[in-house]
């Protein structure tokens, strides 16, 4: 979100998302071996899909998606047809890796670390066109996460491609960048911005709030949750001051952001009662007031965001 709210693993590798609504009301879900599939949304007609490719993500932005299979050419395909619209490499990168979308500038940021870690290149890229907005080159290794206010970025500074170690603000357009040391290194965090403060949610359910504004505030650790979840999904943002996180047993969790509390959880939904083993946990879905979640027993489930007290 432009404004403050976004998600995104803080290594190489991405947990599951959420589905995404594409224009033309097309629900879009990446299936398990790689392939975007999609669905009409008012009947769950299945549409058009892009081939099976393990290592191809994927990143909805405007009104095409955008695609890489970690190779030098991106493509793009038109959201409600599937039709490609572009394809290609693109200047000053080798082997790009695809960022997050900024609904206010319209630029999809696409990055790519160099071979020994020690500067990253971020380009912003037209989804429609595939051109080149602008292209700079930051010191470390780091990942874009999300997009704050004006235009600007957040990136992930990792040790090792593994672990957080920093946040940094970019301002693209004044070539600002300002680090945000961590309290200590966070495994692969999901990171979720809202203003002034990011929430990084490590793979044991540990959530953190972290000060990002300017000042001798920043880096502070606002407030922390032991949510007693193992096996975690992406944080996904919802309304007010709420984030919401799905764990491997079933439960849907609302959090508080503004007291750093747990507000509300559901039951664990699992097969005959057992926890089995889950590789990964699909992050839940918030819209039009409820807030949607799917669980080892293969079950899919909506609770009324506006009331947590009913779950």
């Amino acid at each position: 979100m432009s404004a403050g709210g976004a998600s995104g693993a803080a290594s190489g590798a991405e947990r599951p998302t959420a589905p995404v609504v594409l224009p033309g009301g097309i629900v879009a879900v990446t299936g398990p071996t790689g392939e975007l599939r999609t669905y009409a949304a008012k009947d769950g007609t299945p549409g058009w899909r892009t081939r099976p490719a393990a290592a191809e993500r994927n990143r909805p932005a405007g009104a095409v998606v955008v695609l890489g299979d970690g190779s030098r050419r991106l493509r793009a395909v038109d959201g409600a047809t599937g039709r490609q619209v572009w394809r290609h490499a693109l200047p000053g990168h080798g082997a790009p890796q695809l960022g997050p979308y900024d609904t206010a500038t319209g630029l999809l940021t696409v990055y790519e670390p160099t071979a020994d870690g020690t500067r990253t290149v971020l380009s912003a890229v037209r989804p429609d066109t595939g051109a080149v907005a602008w292209q700079h080159r930051l010191d470390g290794n780091l990942v874009p996460v999300a997009h704050g206010t004006g235009g600007t970025l957040v990136l992930a500074a990792t040790h090792r491609e593994i672990r957080t170690e920093a946040l940094v603000r970019y301002d693209p357009a004044r070539r600002e960048a300002r680090r945000v040391p961590l309290p200590y290194r966070v495994a692969s965090p999901s990171i979720a911005v809202r203003g002034s403060t990011a929430y990084l949610l490590d793979a044991l359910g540990r959530l953190t709030a972290v000060d990002l504004s300017a000042g001798p505030a920043a880096g502070r650790v606002r407030w922390e949750l032991e949510t007693g979840s193992g096996n975690v999904s992406a944080l996904t943002p919802g309304p007010g001051d709420r984030l919401y996180l799905s764990a491997s047993d079933g439960r849907l969790l609302a959090v508080d952001t503004a007291r750093g509390t747990l507000l509300a959880q559901t039951a664990p939904r699992l097969p005959a009662g057992r926890l089995g083993y889950v590789t990964s946990v699909p992050a839940p879905v918030a819209a039009g007031g409820r807030v949607y979640g799917t669980a080892p027993d293969g079950s899919v489930f909506a609770v009324d965001g506006n009331a947590p007290d009913s779950w």
